[in-house]
This record gives structure tokens, sequence and C-alpha cells, in this order.
């Protein structure tokens, strides 16, 4: 063979070898490229979930607003109490019983249970009966400590109420 063709063949060889090296090159950096495109991908479709669940979840919350409210509105907060007891007084009146807030107290501690109230009522016997069947249907949640009764040698018929409020927000 003679020098020229050997020159020509190693000159050929050689680009051979420069163009596999560039396409092995350009093989990998797409390949490394299409990692990077897959990993975005998933990264997009996890916010687009998220995104997704965000929204059903207000729309959710937004259906049960009504019924959160009526939740919220059975619980009484230390700015409710007053609320409460103008309730225990509509109660009163819607019953024809007299009604004396005697006490009220409340908790410093979650472990001491809800507003304490001592209430005095008076009137007849039904509408002493009357008052407890409302306060038995009220939306709070109450305990009735002690009910004590007693009637006047006149027929009037009094009560004494020692009740806890136990649905009360601390």
């Amino acid at each position: 063979m003679n020098n020229k063709t050997a020159k020509a063949v190693a000159l050929i060889l050689m680009l051979d070898l420069a163009v596999l090296f560039g396409w092995w090159w350009f093989y990998y950096e797409i390949k490394g490229k299409d990692a990077q495109i897959a990993s975005i991908g998933r990264d997009i479709a996890a916010q687009e979930d998220k995104q997704k669940r965000i929204k059903e979840l207000d729309q959710v919350l937004q259906s049960i607003a009504s019924e959160k409210s009526k939740v919220d509105g059975a619980f009484a907060e230390g700015s409710n109490v007053v609320k409460f007891i103008e309730g225990l007084e509509m109660m009163a009146s819607f019953s024809g019983a007299g009604l004396e807030i005697v006490s009220a107290s409340l908790p410093a501690k979650v472990e001491e249970g809800g507003p304490f109230f001592t209430l005095n009522l008076s009137g007849s016997f039904g509408r002493l009966f009357k008052f407890l069947a409302l306060l038995e249907k009220t939306s709070y949640q109450i305990k009735i400590e002690s009910a004590r009764f007693g009637v006047s040698e006149k027929g009037a018929w009094s009560s004494q109420i020692k009740l806890r409020l136990l649905s009360y927000k601390f």
C-alpha cells in the first residue's frame, strides 16, 4: 500500500472515530436531558395533582360551611356566654317562668369544665317544667348538676338549678 492510501485510510478512520465519538457524546447528552425532562414532567404532574386536591378540598369546605356554622353555634366562647345567658332569659320568657341568675362563674382551666350557673326560677309547675324542657333542647351541651323544686304555702313553685355549660371553647 502506498503512503498516500495509508494516510487516507487513517484520516477516514480518524474521521469515523470522531463522528462515532460525537454521536456517542450527543446520545448521552440527549439521554441526560431526557431524564431531566421526565423529572420536570413528574414534578409538574405532582403539582397539578396537588392543585386539583386543593380545589376539591375548597369545594368540600364550601359545601359544609353551613353545617360548620351550625356546629360552631353549639359551642360558646368567652364572648358568647352573654348570648347563652340571653338565651336562658328568652326561654324563661317563652315558658312564662321568672328567672334570676344568682351566679355565673367562668373557669380558668379546661379541667374545671365549662362555665357554671346557678338559676332561681319561679312560677307554676308547668312553667318550670316547660323551661326545663326548653333547656334540654338548647343547641348547647349542658349538664344539670342539681335541680331543687319547692312549693310555697300559696302554691307558687320555685326551683334552683345549677348547670354547667359543657360546650365551651377554651
